[in-house]
């Protein structure tokens, strides 16, 4: 009796979906390369894909090594102590982080998700997929 009810609570468990980014599922081109100062240990490296460029910033999403969810990376331009990076692993659509700490905060929002909050907070569309808030 004690297996049926393990596996009637395994069964329940959900696994996150990816969020849909579809920046991500194009092939990937020469933009796409990071810099090689960039770590990406903690992401899937063939998934970076360039999203934007602001204000001297490049920006790029890509999906973490494991788990399902979404990854910001942020490259000051001409400059390699500069970057940052972070990772949702949870599947949900929405991902916030000041990177660099450089006066302002980006979002990323997947494909299907709703910015409305964001927007209301300050943020402005730079990409798609891609909010900051300065």
């Amino acid at each position: 009796m004690a297996g049926l009810a393990a596996l009637t609570l395994a069964s329940c468990t959900t696994v996150p979906q990816q969020p849909a980014l579809a920046i991500l599922d194009r092939p990937a081109m020469n933009d796409d390369a990071v810099p090689a100062f960039v770590d990406l240990s903690d992401m899937a490296a063939d998934s970076v894909r360039l999203a934007a460029e602001d204000g001297g910033f490049r920006f790029y999403l890509a999906r973490p090594a494991r788990d399902a969810g979404i990854c910001l990376i942020q490259v000051a331009d001409g400059d390699e102590d500069r970057w940052g990076s972070a990772c949702k692993s949870d599947g949900g659509p929405v991902l916030t982080a000041n990177l660099l700490g450089y006066g302002s905060d980006a979002a990323v929002v997947a494909d299907d998700a709703d910015a409305g909050d964001l927007v209301a907070q300050g943020y402005e569309a730079v990409q798609g997929n891609i909010l900051l808030r300065r």
